[in-house]
């Protein structure tokens, strides 16, 4: 495979990753792996070097879910043995992509060298400049796109899912509350609000126009259009897309309470007043509109 023919989505979590993963997986031209999520590149900058052991054993989130993944498939593959109707490549792939040394090679190896092929991984929103230089290095001509969303309903959304998925529970209201304080404040997830900063970090090392950046609200709107403008973005033939406007992951709707709004607002305010004057879309300027109207952040 080229290194032309890579496109890596590192929009942070809850802003459509999931939805761009299940309609780009039906486009004839485009492979996408079998587990959406490979954080190859976050795992090695944050979890050091991965071996088997810590595959089998770890305790780490990333690992867990991980052998969640694989338990899925073997038993998927039981039941297709059983059918006759087993399929010996994504067999093939689960076994190489679990069980095999992780490196560069190994990377690469899990992409079709005959499609355009993607990696859709939220967690690169996380990565430092000197892993956005290693990705550079090695696939210069990599198309990235970025999806973005309000900080303030992305984070939200996040710390719910997160925290009631924890809890096994689909009641936030159950949650204490310093959970969710402690959630807002993860460090990591916090940085990747600046979107300004993301953006930019992501361009220092890929040229303008392989760098796509795209909103939530545009989803909301016309997915048909956004999902054009990717396809043109991708150098592929657009394509009449099933469920379309379908969310993926969508989460327990729930309106932010006033007290917990305050909070986002005055740990994200920072980043999103330098928004509006970065981005040429109408959205970052109405987060902001949002934001006086619901709050005292207009008076300060």
């Amino acid at each position: 495979m080229k290194k032309n023919e890579i496109f890596i989505a590192i929009g942070p979590p809850k802003t459509a990753t999931g939805w761009l993963y299940k309609t780009l997986k039906q486009h004839p031209d485009v492979f996408l792996p079998l587990d959406k999520e490979i954080r190859y590149f976050w795992a090695r900058e944050f979890l050091g070097k991965s071996n088997l052991t810590k595959k089998l054993f770890g305790k780490h989130w990333h690992y867990r879910g991980k052998r969640r993944y694989l338990k899925r498939r073997i038993k998927n593959h039981l039941s297709s043995l059983v059918s006759g109707s087993v399929n010996f490549h994504d067999i093939w792939w689960d076994f190489k992509y679990f069980f095999s040394t992780e490196n560069d090679r190994w990377y690469l190896s899990l992409f079709d060298k005959n499609k355009l092929s993607g990696d859709i991984t939220p967690k690169y929103s996380e990565l430092p400049e000197k892993a956005i230089e290693k990705i550079s290095s090695l696939y210069p001509d990599a198309k990235i796109i970025i999806s973005l969303r309000s900080p303030i309903d992305r984070e939200w959304s996040r710390a719910k899912m997160n925290l009631m998925k924890k809890k096994g529970i689909d009641d936030y209201t159950k949650v204490d509350i310093s959970l969710f304080k402690e959630e807002f404040r993860d460090d990591l997830q916090h940085q990747a609000n600046d979107y300004v900063n993301l953006v930019k970090r992501w361009k220092k090392y890929f040229p303008e126009e392989n760098v796509l950046v795209f909103f939530y609200e545009e989803l909301l709107d016309d997915p048909n259009k956004l999902l054009n403008n990717i396809c043109n973005f991708l150098k592929i033939k657009p394509i009449e897309f099933k469920e379309a406007t379908r969310k993926v992951n969508p989460g327990v709707k729930q309106e932010i309470p006033v007290y917990f709004k305050q909070q986002l607002i005055d740990l994200n305010y920072p980043f999103m007043v330098k928004m509006p004057e970065y981005f040429e879309s109408e959205y970052p300027a109405q987060w902001l509109k949002e934001c006086a109207r619901d709050t005292d952040i207009e008076r300060r």
